[in-house]
């Protein structure tokens, strides 16, 4: 039996049902998307990472079209991204997070022991050890709340509203919108229900952590 990380076997636990052995040390990783299906590209240009890594630029623009990716970000955190989805780097000089920027579509994130940021209508922290998801649909109507769907499979989020920090944990969910400000509730819902993005980026996580 392996040596596990308490913290992200929990997050782990939560989002798949089963107990996953964990890396007890996190090697750091540079940004490169270590897996591929179908067609994605990086800064405008087609690629393929199924037959070995692509290494990411600061300021990288990851597309998918009819296809997924998998990103490997400094600090050891994993980005999955779903079909028809993108997400930018933002050279942030005066944070050492790894910070991204959500387009369109969905991502789902794996915080292995390293904090990151996402930004997503609001800027959401996302603590270590924990995954998270984001849907976003930036053509909504911006009269409703849910332009970004957030949701906390496991660990702990801050999310940074117009004046204060909401703390978000595992169960809960928010639908991000800038232009609501402060008022925006959050919610349960049901971590034992799972699409197949959440199917998919769980499969990818049993094999990184098999390694």
């Amino acid at each position: 039996m392996k040596r596990v990380l308490g913290s992200a076997v929990v997050a782990l636990v939560a989002f798949g049902g089963v107990e996953l052995p964990a890396q007890s040390v996190v090697p750091p990783e540079t940004r490169a998307i270590a897996f591929s299906e179908g067609r994605i590209s990086v800064d405008g240009q087609t690629v393929d990472a199924t037959t070995g890594p692509v290494p990411l630029r600061k300021g990288f623009l990851v597309r998918t079209e009819d296809g997924r990716a998998e990103l490997t970000l400094d600090g050891g955190t994993v980005l999955f991204l779903g079909s028809h989805s993108s997400v930018r780097d933002i050279d942030d000089r005066f944070s050492n997070l790894p910070r991204l920027e959500m387009l369109n579509g969905s991502a789902i994130l794996w915080t292995r022991g390293a904090q990151a940021a996402m930004d997503c209508e609001d800027r959401v922290t996302l603590l270590e050890s924990g995954i998270f998801r984001f849907d976003f649909n930036p053509s909504a109507p911006r009269n409703i709340d849910d332009v970004c769907s957030f949701k906390v499979f496991g660990g702990t989020a801050w999310v940074s509203l117009a004046s204060l920090r909401a703390s978000l944990v595992e169960g809960r969910r928010i639908g991000l919108n800038r232009h609501c400000g402060d008022m925006i509730p959050t919610y349960d819902f049901d971590i034992g229900v799972r699409d197949d993005m959440d199917r998919w980026s769980l499969d990818r996580m049993r094999l990184r952590d098999a390694r």
